[in-house]
């Protein structure tokens, strides 16, 4: 009886601690989405930026978007 007892508590502090995993993970990606889709709307921001920046012949503008773009496209 104390056995199954056991096994039992023990099979529901695995259960919990498998929980508090899949809960974290799902955090976790959930910032990560919100991240990547921040960086990618700033991006693509720049790059319509850019466009009306070429236009004008403004390239010291260009290059700073340009860097700009770079910079957040290597953090992933």
């Amino acid at each position: 009886m104390a056995s199954e007892t056991h096994a039992r508590q023990k099979a529901e502090l695995e259960m919990q601690s498998l929980q508090a995993v899949l809960s974290e993970r799902l955090r976790i990606s959930s910032e990560l989405h919100d991240e990547i889709g921040a960086t990618l709307s700033g991006i693509a921001m720049y790059s319509h930026l850019t466009k009306e920046q070429m236009k004008k012949g403004q390239t010291a503008e260009i290059e700073r978007s340009l860097n700009v773009m770079q910079q957040s496209s290597a953090k992933w």
